[in-house]
């Protein structure tokens, strides 16, 4: 297959859950109700730019290595929202059927080079019963803090709250969000979520933000929950939307944006943002620190976690959701902050 026919057909492919349930590509419902383990088998990626190994300075980041992954479980993928630990090696992820994926990365350095202690679990509701296959387990974010994990469900446009301590099977408690949170429209709910530093002007507070701007608005909203700067702010599109959002040790922010353009395909995006920029009434558009799409290894980029490593770098690393299909890849990136 031509390179510019696997475009065109991963276009189309990528095209079709966004258009409605539909048309949307089969998930896995049928998993055990406790943690199962699973092999995943990992491809090393050839440089980030097609035809371009050694090229290393993508604007502001700068590539250290990927990973293609793949596995015959046919409850692998999907994944929607991601969180790593301190060392960058421990992953927690969550996909769109509202499944738990835990791993632990192994890694040359900072370089990733497999993923292994594979587990999967479907998520639980507030009343215990599986979330996995169903419309309200459509899990899109996922940011931990304080031996608790939150997830962002989209289509339930809701927050839920998970106890570490728990494992995979635990129950939730709900998180207070916003009315206007809870008021958004399916397909367009939260997408990213991310705790602010502690330090930082919104002292700890929760980000929320949308997919995409609401019918007959321009822009995209975004929420500070709790905090001294508790209240809406927006973010200027620009033709991308956004699908996961990571805090940086200084504060900042990081926002993972996407944009699928038929026939040829999907682009990713990541912005940055001034953590003193976001307060309410803000119409932000931050700065790009790199755009990719056709030329480079991206896919439907939707999860992204930052570390730190040993020698004080900040360490990007970023996920993709390959739709249960066979068309898309799942792909793992990372890149270090310049």
């Amino acid at each position: 297959m031509t390179t510019l026919s696997r475009r065109a057909l991963l276009g189309s492919a990528l095209a079709l859950p966004f258009a409605g349930d539909a048309l949307a590509f089969s998930k896995p419902r049928d998993l055990p109700p406790e943690p199962v383990p699973i092999a995943v088998e990992a491809r090393r990626l050839n440089g980030f730019k097609h035809g371009a190994a050694n090229e290393r300075r993508f604007g502001g980041l700068e590539w250290i290595g990927g990973l293609e992954l793949t596995s015959s479980d046919t409850g692998f993928g999907g994944i929607s929202g991601m969180s790593l630990d301190a060392t960058g090696r421990k992953l927690l992820a969550v996909s769109d059927a509202g499944i738990w994926v835990e791993g632990t990365l192994t890694t040359d350095g900072e370089v990733p080079t497999g993923l292994g202690s594979v587990r999967l679990c479907p998520m639980r509701a507030l009343d215990g019963s599986l979330l996995t296959g169903r419309p309200p387990g459509d899990a899109e974010a996922l940011t931990v803090r304080d031996g608790q994990a939150l997830v962002a469900f989209e289509n339930a446009n809701r927050v839920l709250s998970y106890a570490l301590s728990g494992g995979l099977t635990a129950i939730p408690t709900l998180v207070s969000t916003p009315d206007a949170v809870r008021s958004l429209a399916r397909a367009r709910g939260i997408e990213a979520m991310a705790f602010a530093s502690r330090t930082s002007p919104q002292r700890g507070a929760l980000i929320l933000i949308a997919e995409d701007p609401p019918r007959g608005m321009a822009e995209v909203p975004g929420w500070i929950v709790g905090g001294p700067l508790a209240g809406e702010f927006s973010l200027k599109p620009d033709g991308f939307s956004a699908t996961d959002l990571a805090t940086l040790p200084n504060g900042d922010f990081l926002l993972l944006e996407r944009r699928v353009r038929l026939p040829f395909g999907v682009w990713m995006r990541v912005r940055r943002f001034e953590a003193a920029s976001l307060r309410p009434g803000a119409s932000l558009t931050g700065s790009v620190l790199l755009e990719a799409g056709l030329d480079h290894a991206v896919d439907n980029m939707e999860a992204m976690a930052v570390h730190t490593s040993p020698d004080g770098g900040v360490i990007v690393t970023i996920m993709s959701d390959d739709n249960f299909n066979a068309l898309q890849r799942n792909l793992l990136l990372r890149f270090r902050l310049l």
